[in-house]
This record gives C-alpha cells, structure tokens and sequence, in this order.
C-alpha cells in the first residue's frame, strides 16, 4: 500500500498530473475561516517546548482536494465564501480537472462535494465572513490536546487586547467551535489549573514559567476555550470580579440560583478555614449550578 501524500500550499500545476481525471478526485472541501477546516481535522500540529502534551495546531488549508488514492492537495489562500481573488482561484482550479462549483464557492461559507456520489453540502453565506475576519486567525492560537480535541486561546496582540475582544471572542468562539457548553471551570488556585493542563510555557531569557489560564470553558463536543485573564482571580469573591462577570454573561452563564452565588462569594465569612480550589459551573434547568471541585485529572 502505497504511503499517503499531502501537498500543502504547493503549485497546483506540478501535482495536478495526481489529480488530473475526474474519476480520480473522491473529494473537495472549501471554506472560508480556518476554524471550519480544523473542526474538520484538516490541520497538522507541532510539539509545544517544555510543555505537557498540547500540541500546536499549523498549516491549516481552506481548499483541500483528496483523491482516490487519500492524497491531498491543500491551499490556505484558496477558500469561499466571497467573490474575491482566493475563491476565483478555487473555481479556476477545480475547473481544470472538470469540476464546476463556482456558485457554491463564491455564495457560501462553507463547501464539501464528494464527487463519485455528486453530493453537494454547504453552510453559512458569505455574509458571515465580516464576522468571522474580526476573530480568525492570528487573532487566536488553536492547539490540540491528548484527546484529539481542540484548544482556542485569544493571542491577546493588537486588537484582542481588550476586554471587549475578549468577550466578543468568548461570545463567537463558543458558538462557532464548542456549540453547546457542558461546563465552565474557574481554576482558584494556581496548582489547580497546572493539574488540569490549562497553561503553557513562557520562556525568558533566563526562566521558564508556567502560565494558567483561570477560566476553561468546554463545549459538550470536547473542544475547549481558554481565556487569559492576565491576573488571577478573587478566590473568595470570584463573581464580584467583572472580568467573569463578563464572559459569563457573554456565555448567557449569569442566571444564578441566588442561593448558591450567596454561599460561594461568602466562602470566606462562612468557612474561614475553607479553601476553594476549583469552581465547576453547569446549568441545571436553565439555571446555573456551582460546583465546588479538586480538580486531580492531568493528561496522559
């Protein structure tokens, strides 16, 4: 069995002999984001130094072309979505080996045709792309963790550097890549954190050190959203902090059950001696639940 071939961003006229029959083209996926490509598995990762076992997530394509063989042919300044320079490229290559999809390219965010079968899928419009151009790459370091699941965390350079680009990002992302959230974890404690596997390594010139990221927000699909809240949080009075105040409600996970946001911002009055480690929040017929928990897990 002959070893599988990926061609990543090279001249198109130089593989296309690989490609060049029709009957030999099984499958072509465009898009215009480089998100809908990874939540597809098209992407390829590099180990992260002196790290657990996050891997970064590199070379995403917005155009692939796989043919009978499982060889593909990948573009990341090919896409859809818009009636510009990287789609026309997209309907010119496809036309080459016999394949129109110009309307669908150039209408829809998103395009998977299988050819032996003639079957169309499309999703989004290209009205989606002004949204999706303020919070795409390289606004947003993507990695993938132990469990093939995907990690997005704001860059925090240029204009995510603001909380309301934190929040618009929190807003979009858990939408776009997490669906439907299964739970909110606020990390109170540094050790906490580290033992779930939410940081990664900073280098110095002379020290390396550990950066966490307090709140990990989990959709119920495995993938993960991370935010850098640049300091750590009240531990006693997490809720009075308006930066979680924010992204919870840009998460609609802001309608407490009273009773139980009393109990947790007055830990410190009530238990003196009681250290809350980590807070688990989920919702529970519409309300949210807050969970109190010692996060031990650690990937393996």
């Amino acid at each position: 069995m002959s070893e599988v071939v990926r061609y990543f961003n090279e001249d198109w006229e130089k593989v296309r002999p690989e490609f060049n029959e029709l009957s030999s083209v099984k499958e072509v996926f465009a898009c215009f984001v480089h998100k809908d490509a990874m939540l597809k598995g098209y992407y390829e990762t590099e180990e992260v130094s002196h790290n657990h076992k996050l891997k970064k997530i590199i070379n995403v394509p917005r155009l692939v072309v796989r043919n009978e063989n499982g060889d593909e042919f990948w573009r990341d300044d090919y896409n859809a979505g818009y009636g510009g320079y990287g789609p026309s490229n997209t309907v010119r290559l496809l036309k080459s080996i016999g394949i129109d999809l110009e309307d669908a390219i150039k209408q829809n965010r998103q395009v998977y045709y299988n050819v032996p079968d003639d079957q169309l899928e499309v999703s989004g419009t290209k009205f989606d792309v002004v949204e999706s151009q303020q919070y795409d790459l390289p606004g947003v370091d993507f990695y993938q963790n132990p469990d093939n699941k995907i990690v997005a965390i704001p860059s925090m350079i240029g204009y995510m550097d603001t909380l309301s680009h934190l929040e618009g990002f929190t807003a979009y992302y858990s939408q776009r890549i997490l669906d439907e959230i299964d739970a909110v974890y606020l990390y109170l404690e540094r050790g906490q954190a580290i033992s779930r596997g939410n940081y990664l390594v900073e280098e110095g010139d002379s020290i390396q050190e550990e950066k966490i990221f307090p709140i990990c927000i989990q959709g119920k699909n495995g993938h993960e959203l991370w935010l850098d809240m640049k300091r750590e949080i009240d531990k006693y009075n997490p809720f009075e902090d308006y930066r979680v105040e924010m992204i919870l409600s840009a998460i609609d996970f802001s309608d407490f059950k009273e009773e139980e946001k009393s109990f947790v911002t007055k830990l410190k009055d009530l238990f003196s001696s009681y250290d809350p480690l980590t807070l688990k929040l989920t919702k529970v017929d519409g309300k949210v639940h807050v969970e109190n928990i010692d996060v031990t897990k650690v990937y393996t």
